[in-house]
Parts: structure tokens; sequence; C-alpha cells
């Protein structure tokens, strides 16, 4: 039988115990992109109120960081960002959906589409 490796990476972020809606945090690193349950995942360490904890980071939410900060993910360390806790309809089910915009930027402007 073959076994596959799996890699920790740190502690992850959770809702509700080391962050909620409106919650403004550091990004600590550039990032790295890991092997995660449904394909690939872009995570950074990013500075909680609870201490440095990895957070994934959805294609939507990567989309609006690259506009307001640049492709190049080293220049995003120590910028600050704001966490939107939304409840969204994901596979039949309503669950919370983090996503991640600069600090004055807001979920839904009128020259962005937001799927939900």
């Amino acid at each position: 039988m073959k076994v596959e490796k799996k890699i920790i990476v740190g502690s992850f972020a959770k809702r509700g115990v080391d962050y909620k809606d409106g919650d403004v945090v550091k990004i600590l690193n550039d990032g790295a992109v890991v092997e995660g349950k449904f394909g690939p995942q872009h995570l950074f360490k990013m500075g909680f109120f609870t201490g440095e904890k990895n957070l994934g980071i959805n294609q939507t939410s990567l989309n609006k960081l690259i506009d307001a900060f640049g492709d190049d993910t080293a220049l995003w360390v120590g910028k600050e960002v704001k966490l939107w806790v939304v409840k969204q309809n994901v596979a039949g089910r309503f669950t919370d959906v983090t996503y991640i915009t600069t600090v004055d930027q807001q979920l839904g402007e009128e020259d962005e589409e937001i799927p939900f």
C-alpha cells in the first residue's frame, strides 16, 4: 500500500476564535501554495490578536489583493487587510466564507462582481 506524505505548515486561523467579521490583520509572509483537500490552496501567515496563524485565501480575495497590491506577494508583507465573514450557499448548505480585502475596500464595489 502506498501512503501519501502530508506537510504540516503550522496552525490555521479559525473563524470565531482567531477572527470575526470586520477584523483587520497584517500579512506576515509572501505565502505558499500547498495541496489542500479540494486542490491547491494559497496560504499566508497572518498576525491575529491570538498570534501568528495561517489563513487560506480564496481566488476572489486573491484577485482583490492583486488589484490593490500587485501580483508580487513579497510586496504584500506588512500590509493590513480586512476580513469579511459572509454566509453563503456552498454545495447546497449555508456556511461562513471568509473574504479578504484591503482595509478601505468594500465587498461588491460597483466595478467588482462578487459571486453571491
